[in-house]
């Protein structure tokens, strides 16, 4: 291998860097998601909230869309990415 491409092989490790802790923090949140979901259609069946709350409180545990400054972050990590490649 030529010294040139010897010096842009990526360090070791770093395509599965934190991956266990990905999955588990995904798997977490999926779960909460569930818990949460399940817990206000409780409320509102037992009639502690209202179809409307309910409504309202499920819009607001949605995912927001990316501001401009997290699509940057992506788009550099993208970049770096594509570096090694």
């Amino acid at each position: 291998m030529s010294p040139t491409k010897a010096s842009r092989s990526p360090p070791l490790g770093t395509a599965a860097f934190n991956q266990p802790q990905l999955g588990r923090t995904t798997e977490r949140t999926v779960a909460n998601a569930k818990a949460f979901d399940l817990l206000v259609e409780q409320l509102r069946s037992q009639g502690v909230l209202t179809e409307e709350v309910a409504t309202s409180i499920k819009a607001a545990a949605l995912p927001h869309d990316l501001t401009l400054r997290e699509s940057r972050e992506f788009c550099r990590t993208s970049k770096i990415e594509n570096f090694w490649n």
